[in-house]
């Protein structure tokens, strides 16, 4: 009986530790809310100009691109330490976010461990913005298992701080693709995702990462019959 009871055990033992193996697949990915992201840089730029009480200049009809000789470091400095605040106040990822401006004119936003707004070692990029100065948007993206989404944001003149950082990211932009050999992105082409896309997004992701994990614990060997 003693015998029984141990054997009975052990297989205890070992449907549990099968059932706590795939225990992880049912974990959900993260996808980074984009539509959160917009509301971000909108609320942003509505405190920045409200501070400076600059809101509300409707009669500017474009706004002009900023040469990179005349940008001001200190205001692009403080957006990016403000949108960062914004971001990670709304919590668009479960780990705290930081934001740099790229050559391109493009906004990187990124996992940010040591919270240096800087994208070091191990930490990944989550989110693009980039102006579509053509259509007068920004569009944001992510990409999650090999998948990409986009929304746009179509902005207008607002206060000086808005239209300095949009001129900002259209003087940058439009320097780094008149280089030779540097094709700007096709925005008329993207695809946008529906704003109700993140359920459906992340249900995707979550299904491809499951799929893989079974692919490499099939593979692996880990269970196989014998004596």
């Amino acid at each position: 009986m003693l015998k029984i009871s141990f054997t009975a055990l052990s297989l205890l033992v070992v449907v549990a530790g099968l059932s706590g193996c795939g225990s992880g697949s049912s974990t959900k990915a993260e996808v980074v809310e984009l539509n959160k992201v917009i509301d971000a840089f909108e609320a942003t730029m509505a405190a920045l100009d409200g501070a400076e009480g600059e809101a509300g200049a409707e009669g500017a009809d474009t706004i002009a691109p900023v040469a990179s000789a005349n940008e001001d470091k200190e205001k692009t400095t403080q957006f990016l330490t403000a949108f960062a605040s914004e971001l990670n106040k709304a919590k668009v990822h479960s780990k705290s976010v930081g934001v740099s401006m790229n050559a391109s004119g493009s906004i990187e936003g990124f996992t940010d461990a040591n919270g240096n707004m800087s994208r070091d070692g191990n930490d990944e990029r989550v989110f693009m913005i980039e102006i579509d100065s053509e259509r007068d948007r920004l569009i944001a993206s992510t990409t999650t298992e090999g998948d990409t989404y986009h929304r746009p944001y179509h902005y207008r003149p607002g206060g000086m701080f808005m239209g300095y950082m949009l001129g900002s990211m259209m003087g940058r932009s439009s320097m780094y693709y008149g280089a030779p050999g540097r094709a700007r992105p096709n925005y008329g082409s993207m695809q946008m995702s529906p704003k109700n896309y993140h359920t459906n997004a992340v249900n995707r992701a979550s299904t491809k990462a499951a799929a893989r994990t079974a692919r490499a614990r099939g593979g692996s060997g880990g269970f196989r019959s014998g004596k």
